[in-house]
């Protein structure tokens, strides 16, 4: 399926899943990507998701850049070129302010000693 994408597509594709291997292992655990599939429609279950999965052979709890792409074949293969894109600016975007979000610091605590302006 990955082969009736344009260089760009896989491109983006392979950006998304770069952004999620946090660890650069070469794949992607199943809960990090019902966490991103979440961001962009709460509605959607971790069973959903196996169930999408397993419905183009993918049986293990991650996947890898060639799972990935053959999944967004799968889910995305009726979508114009420049929609396509779109979903894939979503994702990515998604996954960014997440990564962000994980990497704010802890807000300190007030202190119980301020003083208050008279």
């Amino acid at each position: 399926m990955a082969s009736n994408f344009s260089h760009a597509q896989l491109e983006r594709v392979d950006d998304l899943f770069r952004t999620y291997d946090r660890d650069n292992n070469g794949t992607m655990d199943l809960i990090e990507f019902v966490g991103l599939m979440q961001r962009i429609d709460p509605t959607v279950s971790e069973e959903d998701v196996r169930i999408t999965f397993e419905g183009i052979g993918i049986h293990q709890d991650f996947l890898t850049m060639e799972d990935m792409r053959n999944w967004v074949g799968t889910m995305f293969s009726d979508l114009t070129p420049e929609e396509f894109m779109g979903q894939m600016d979503d994702f990515c975007q998604a996954a960014e302010e997440e990564i962000q979000e994980q990497h704010e610091p802890e807000p300190e605590p007030e202190s119980e000693h301020e003083t208050e302006p008279e």
